[in-house]
Formats: C-alpha cells, sequence, structure tokens
C-alpha cells in the first residue's frame, strides 16, 4: 500500500500525519517506510531527532526529490508492507508522481476559508491524477483544528463543505485532527504520539483517522 500524504498549502500538518501515521503503521506490524519527498526535509530531520536521542528507529526513511521518484515508489513497494510520503506544500513533480503510483492520497484541509480554497485546487490535482491512475483514493481530513469548542463552529463548517465534495473516490475522515501541544512536543523529542506518555488525547482523535485509512486500504486490496 502505498499513501501519500499532500495539499498544495503549507502549514496544514502534513508531515506530522505523515510520521504519526508511519508510525501507527509499523506499531501495527507493518513494515514501512517514510519517503521525504519534501525539499524542506521536515521527515529526514525527525529521524536525525530521533536518531541523536538513541532511539531506536520504527520505520524506514529515505529521502527521494524529483522526476525519479515514480521509479523508485515502482522499485521499493514490493519490498515494504506499506509505504508513506511526504510531499512539500505545493504543486510540485514530487507530488504528481507520487499522486501517479499511489494506492491512497490523504489531503489535511485547515478549516479557515483561505484553506478550503487551496483544498479545491488539491481536489483538481487529484481528478487529473485519477486520469491516469484509476484505483487512487483520496481521504480527506480535517487538520490543525482549534480544540476550543467556541470554534468548533469552524470546523463543521469545513466538513459541510467537504462532505458536498464528496465524490467518487473522495471520502472526508471520521476523525478530526485538533492542533495540540502534544505533536510538536513529539516531534522534539524523535517520537511519534504513540510514543509519547502524554499522548492519550491526540493518539484518540488520530486513531480514528487511522482506521478510516486502514478500512479503505483494505477494500482496494479486496478489489484488487
Amino acid at each position: 500500500m502505498v499513501i501519500t500524504v499532500a495539499t498544495d498549502k503549507g502549514g496544514s500538518g502534513k508531515t506530522t500525519i505523515a510520521i504519526n501515521l508511519a508510525a501507527m503503521l509499523a506499531l501495527s506490524g507493518d513494515n514501512v517506510l517514510v519517503i521525504d519527498a519534501d525539499p524542506q526535509a521536515s521527515c529526514s530531520v525527525f529521524g536525525n531527532i530521533r536518531s541523536e536521542a538513541g532511539i531506536e528507529p520504527i520505520f524506514s526513511l529515505i529521502s527521494k526529490t524529483g522526476p525519479s521518484l515514480g521509479d523508485e515508489i515502482k522499485r521499493l513497494k514490493k519490498l515494504y508492507d506499506a509505504i508513506v510520503i511526504d510531499t512539500g506544500g505545493r504543486d510540485s513533480v514530487e507530488t504528481r508522481k507520487a499522486l501517479l503510483g499511489s494506492d491512497i492520497v490523504i489531503i489535511p484541509v485547515v478549516p479557515s476559508q483561505l484553506d478550503i480554497a487551496v483544498f479545491e485546487s488539491m481536489i483538481r490535482r487529484f481528478e487529473e491524477a485519477k486520469d491516469f491512475n484509476e484505483s487512487l483514493q483520496a481521504i480527506v481530513v480535517v487538520s490543525k483544528a482549534a480544540p476550543n469548542p467556541f470554534l468548533d463552529k469552524e470546523v463543521k463548517l469545513a466538513r459541510e463543505f467537504v462532505l458536498a465534495l464528496e465524490k467518487d473516490g473522495i471520502f472526508l475522515s471520521r476523525g478530526t485532527l485538533f492542533e495540540r501541544q502534544i505533536y510538536k512536543k513529539a516531534i522534539f523529542e524523535g517520537m511519534s504520539i504513540s510514543e509519547m506518555p502524554d499522548g492519550a488525547k491526540a493518539s484518540s482523535d488520530f486513531g480514528i483517522f487511522f482506521e478510516d485509512v486502514l478500512t479503505l486500504g483494505q477494500s482496494l486490496i479486496e478489489g484488487r
């Protein structure tokens, strides 16, 4: 299973999603590879922090950018149960190559008017990729939502907007990923939220989203 995390705007929690998704897959017993296809190399920075802290890696990690990313995906997916690809926060050759080689694309959307407009452009990119990769599926997840209940209206509006755009191959995750400090703390310590002793709330939020990814992945496997 090849999963790409992609959006046309930075600051959506993309790398955080990629790292924690890969970690949950690995902790579930899968042999997992993360491909850092973002020129900013945020996943690679995380890997270095973990290594310097003396923590054993739970997934393999490589950095790969440029047009040959597509060839690497084809080669490496034979060697791993799951590959998670982190792309840059913009339209790029890496994003397009990743979409063509993926089974699932995860599209994080921040609940704000600006990010919803960006989300629409990402959906167009998904549809373009699906013309060539017919089995490609998309999971949209509301990300970096304020945990303040008084701001819940923004989350509801974002979810309603995405639901209105749901069509063949595009699904809205039941989970909402809230902006919790534990995500940053975990990254700075070289760990996933699943490994943090005080990460229960974030792990619970993320777990619902994780279950949706697994369910969609299983349906794709059964449909082959």
